[in-house]
């Protein structure tokens, strides 16, 4: 049976505009539905009231008034939305420091939360001053969105489940080439072409990442496609080769093998075995 593409995620890239100001904020009003798709680019979103249906990474999540979640470049998502006011934040890695950019990275869980009563007063405020601020359009507002937003993130980042807040433990050439992965790992990409972006050679930049982040460049971005691919094959909208293809691979013959070798079990079986764990959950 050919897969539904119309449930397939898209791209939505930022416009000139917003790779300028690398930051943009709305506060609207949505009753409907979003199509699937993943950015250029990080996106925050906070429902201050309604409710939503949130479709994240081929999983799906009941919010409601006083939840939030982050989207990186290496997920895709959409929501279903009942009546619902929301404060949206794109931004990419420009917008915000070093430190808030290595923790959010870092965070291996699923970048959901429900804040309590008291951060949402807290985070609400800071939304309606971080949008005024964003509306006026010069330099000391740019300035004072800018740590708005790293604000509005430590609310966020403490709320996550099992998060450590802790110290800084990596270079700004690592994050910088963590990031590039995520935003590139669909593409070919090497270690060189990398280590240019971030004005190292390849053989220093490899022995950083590894020191640092404890695995290879080319096994930890062999593991970031595994993971999206995996994804998009519990979404069921894409066959094997279509996942493979779209998260990086060359050869869905070698992404098979690999697939098998990281999960226990081929990729053709990932629907199946996704439909059956969500069955046995309700």
């Amino acid at each position: 049976m050919p897969k539904d593409r119309s449930t397939a995620p898209t791209l939505v890239r930022s416009d000139g505009e917003f790779r300028e100001a690398n930051l943009e904020i709305r506060h609207k009003y949505y009753d409907g539905e979003s199509n699937l798709h993943w950015h250029d680019y990080y996106e925050f979103e906070y429902i201050k009231s309604g409710s939503i249906t949130y479709q994240y990474n081929g999983k799906s999540y009941a919010l409601s008034a006083g939840s939030a979640y982050l989207v990186t470049p290496a997920d895709y998502h959409n929501i279903i939305a009942y009546q619902a006011e929301l404060y949206n934040i794109a931004f990419n890695d420009a917008q915000i420091s070093r430190n808030f950019l290595e923790k959010i990275i870092s965070y291996n869980g699923e970048t959901i939360v429900r804040l309590n009563r008291q951060e949402q007063k807290s985070v609400e405020q800071l939304l309606v001053l971080l949008l005024q601020d964003y509306e006026r359009d010069d330099e000391l507002s740019e300035y004072a969105a800018h740590h708005l937003l790293e604000t509005v993130l430590v609310y966020f980042l403490r709320a996550l489940p099992g998060h450590e807040a802790g110290k800084q433990t990596h270079s700004n050439a690592v994050m910088q080439t963590v990031a590039y992965i995520h935003l590139h790992f669909k593409e070919k990409l090497t270690l060189r072409q990398v280590a240019d972006a971030v004005h190292l050679t390849p053989n220093y930049l490899g022995e950083l990442f590894k020191t640092e982040m404890r695995i290879s460049f080319s096994a930890y971005l062999m593991q970031t496609r595994l993971v999206f691919a995996r994804s998009l094959l519990q979404n069921g909208s894409y066959t094997v080769t279509e996942a493979a293809l779209a998260s990086g691979f060359n050869s869905p013959a070698y992404f098979s093998e690999r697939f098998k070798k990281e999960y226990g079990y081929p990729p053709y079986q990932e629907a199946t075995i996704s439909a059956a764990s969500s069955f046995e959950d309700r």
